[in-house]
């Protein structure tokens, strides 16, 4: 077997069988309008310390009538050294022409993003430009992903700002003016992050990931695929690429060569069905993702994790 190959390990973790309804509780977090310079665009990244959240929407800090976007990193992980890949964000949405409060106060972007991020701590990058150069206003920072501003469920970090086009230009570090709208869950919520751990208790050429951390929610179930070779598929895969639920389950039902046997304390340990040691050196990816009943809803994913097999 070679890494140009396409293997993928997926794994199903099924909870309870009964369906819950996830409530939630609207916050919102301030960072400042304080403004004082200002160019098309800015990237910062936010942070849940607790079980996740999930954003909204944003106000800006704006004397400018214009369209404004908002990009996500694609891997959930920060936008530092990806300010300039495009190819490594997803587009959220997109406004109509918006109408300024004014420099120095809020300009609701009145969205809708239903984007959850992990919690644990984990940074995610946002991005929020214009589409023609339309000023933003920001202020200058001091430390580019240093904490600015947070409350008890969300933190916001210094970034950098951007020019137009998109992901060019730009400044740091630069502070964005806004506010960022959020959910938390306040019943039938989602675990905490779960915690993929690798080691190879067999020695050199085995497997184990320890996925004990995630605990069980009515009606929501698992998902840990592993790819030796990320990329578009049909390359490679790990998650944010092109993935869809289809594709999820032909890769699970196509019966590649790796199985693995999950205990009941969340360990799987995974080899050749035919027995023997995968080469040592060998590098693989993971991901985890937590899917609504029936695998209707993707509710969050966590960022990718690598393992080279001793």
């Amino acid at each position: 077997m070679t890494a140009s190959r396409s293997t993928i390990i997926a794994i199903v973790v099924a909870a309870a069988a009964s369906v819950t309804t996830l409530q939630a509780q609207t916050s919102s977090l301030n960072t400042t309008y304080v403004g004082g310079n200002g160019l098309y665009g800015a990237m910062f990244d936010l942070a849940a310390p607790g079980s996740g959240v999930t954003i909204q929407s944003f106000d800006i800090n704006t004397g400018a009538a214009a369209m404004w976007q908002v990009y996500v990193v694609t891997a959930n992980v920060s936008w530092n050294g990806l300010d300039t890949t495009p190819s490594a964000w997803t587009l959220l949405a997109t406004t109509g022409t918006i109408t300024p409060a004014g420099v120095g106060a809020h300009t609701p972007l009145n969205l809708t993003l239903n984007y959850p991020i992990p919690g644990g701590g984990q940074k995610v990058g946002f991005y929020v430009t214009a589409t023609t150069a339309s000023l933003l206003t920001y202020t200058n920072g001091t430390t580019v992903n240093a904490l600015f501003a947070s409350d008890a469920n969300l933190s916001f970090y210094e970034g950098t700002s951007k020019s137009i086009p998109q992901f060019t230009g730009g400044f740091s570090p630069r502070v964005f003016n806004g506010t960022i709208y959020y959910t938390t869950c306040t019943m039938n919520c989602p675990p905490a992050p779960c915690s993929l751990t690798f080691s190879s208790p067999n020695g050199p050429g085995s497997i184990q990931m320890d996925h004990g951390a995630c605990a069980p929610v009515a009606g929501a179930s698992y998902f840990v695929a592993f790819t030796f070779a990320p990329g578009l598929y049909p390359a490679g895969w790990f998650y944010g690429l092109d993935i869809t639920i289809p594709s999820l389950f032909n890769w699970f039902n196509s019966g590649y060569p790796f199985t693995g046997g999950l205990d009941g304390a969340g360990a799987a340990t995974f080899g050749p069905t035919a027995g023997g040691f995968l080469p040592s050196g060998f590098q693989f990816w993971s991901v985890s993702t937590i899917w609504a009943p029936g695998y209707t809803n993707f509710l969050v994913a966590y960022a990718p994790k690598t393992y080279t097999i001793p």
